[in-house]
């Protein structure tokens, strides 16, 4: 399985898929960072810093920030949208870089792209026929904003991005975790899952509905401080590429973008930037206008976009849709409230959590040690057990052939009495016949002569 032809800046990029029993994993987890230096992209320093202390930025800062590496496009339903530039032409969201395991969020996505600290960690991908993909901002990060498949077997995983909102963009909570169109699934054997540039094993996109139709998507989306995407354990992939290859690594987070790959054996360095929820009043420094002339990244329609919803006018949107939405952001900030006063019982709890985590940690220690010294004792008193058993073979051996050898001895002892016997005899008839001759010539002395 290999990728497709590419061009562009990030042409060698690209990702396919896969799929199963899907299952949306994004739940919350604080972290406490110290502070450590560590590299950013210009080859400086940077320092950790606690998340909370980080400056909050405005949402229209991403216009300055992905600037160079796209076009900003005004959506009719989502305003002010990014399209990348210098993909290949058949790219997706979340294929060109890598799925990392870390103890605090679970599956972290490592993008390989300029913009991907942004547009794979904040806000969601939408796609339409006539713009292609594009990212719409949000305020919230996430490790990764996907859904998931795998197979009944385990053999197959697949996950897509959530599509934004049908209006503005996409802050706070995930109303509705569902992809853009059933080809932005990316479905790779499980085996390949944590391996760089995943996209080079995708299944084709034509094969999406084979894994898509295998096994019912599953999904759950508890709410806590920050999101975490955990929808199946990391046991579930070390099975089939093995503990090494799928380390457990620490996110750090730092105060200024790390250059991709910039990672430890144990750590992963993140940036992540807080954001405010405002209001949105000042265009991008640079818009396209047309949305004709941007060069947009489509997905080839196949026959398994059969339900896939298609809105050819957004902004045709009646007052029962209108009403729903404005219920529906009621309801995200009640909730919202009620994460904040979740928050404060949160922290008291993770303390108790580590301090759990450490203990088992230390007893799965203390389990292997043991279990190492029982197999120890095992393999020791398995080779005694061959020494004897070879030991034996040998005396058994040594005994069978010393009786040999007594028979042989026995038996050349009883050749050589004959031959005297035979001997003995022989010499009586000489002895005879002699005696015989001698009498003879003493009775008749002429026939002697």
């Amino acid at each position: 399985m290999t990728s497709n032809g590419m061009s562009g800046r990030w042409s060698d990029r690209l990702g396919k898929g896969l799929v199963g029993k899907g299952i949306l994993a994004l739940t919350c987890a604080a972290v406490a960072v110290t502070a450590l230096p560590v590299m950013n992209a210009g080859g400086g320093l940077s320092l950790v810093a606690e998340a909370n202390a980080q400056e909050a930025r405005d949402i229209d800062s991403f216009y300055d920030d992905l600037a160079p590496y796209g076009d900003w496009v005004e959506h009719p339903g989502n305003g002010y949208v990014f399209i990348p530039t210098g993909v290949s032409p058949d790219w997706r969201p979340y294929t060109v870089g890598q799925w990392i395991w870390t103890d605090e969020y679970g599956w972290y996505w490592e993008s390989e792209e300029p913009f991907g600290w942004a547009t794979f960690h904040y806000g969601r991908w939408g796609y339409d026929d006539d713009y292609g993909w594009y990212w719409v901002p949000g305020d919230e990060w996430a490790p990764a904003w996907v859904n998931w498949r795998d197979s009944e077997d385990d053999s197959v995983t697949g996950w897509a991005p959530i599509a934004p909102p049908r209006q503005g963009y996409a802050v706070g909570y995930v109303a509705t975790p569902e992809p853009a169109l059933e080809e932005s699934w990316v479905f790779v054997p499980t085996a390949r899952m944590v391996s760089p540039r995943v996209y080079q094993y995708a299944y084709p996109v034509r094969e999406t509905v084979v894994y898509v139709n295998r096994t019912p998507r599953r999904w759950y989306l508890p709410r806590d401080r920050f999101y975490v995407n955990r929808p199946f354990a990391r046991e579930r992939v070390v099975k089939y590429v093995g503990v090494g290859n799928v380390p457990v690594r620490k996110v750090t987070i730092v105060t200024r973008r790390p250059a991709w790959g910039v990672r430890t054996n144990d750590a992963i360095f993140v940036y992540r930037p807080r954001y405010n929820r405002t209001v949105v009043v000042r265009q991008p420094p640079r818009v396209v206008k047309k949305v004709e002339v941007v060069k947009k990244v489509k997905v080839e329609k196949t026959v398994i976009r059969k339900d896939v919803k298609k809105e050819t006018d957004v902004k045709k949107v009646n007052v029962r849709e209108e009403s729903k939405k404005q219920e529906t952001r009621k309801e995200e900030n009640r909730k919202e409230e009620t994460r904040k006063e979740e928050v404060r019982k949160e922290e008291q709890k993770q303390q108790r959590r580590e301090e759990q985590t450490k203990q088992q940690r230390q007893e799965q220690k203390a389990r292997e040690e043991q279990k190492q010294r029982q197999d120890a004792k095992q393999e020791q008193k398995a080779r005694q057990e061959q020494k004897a058993e070879k030991q034996q073979r040998q005396e058994q051996k040594a005994q069978k052939q010393e009786q040999n050898d007594k028979q042989q001895r026995q038996e050349a002892k009883a050749e050589k009495q004959q031959r005297q016997e035979q001997k003995a005899e022989k010499q009586q008839r000489q002895e005879a016949k002699a005696e015989k001759q001698k009498a003879k010539c003493e009775n008749n002395p002429n026939k002697c002569n």
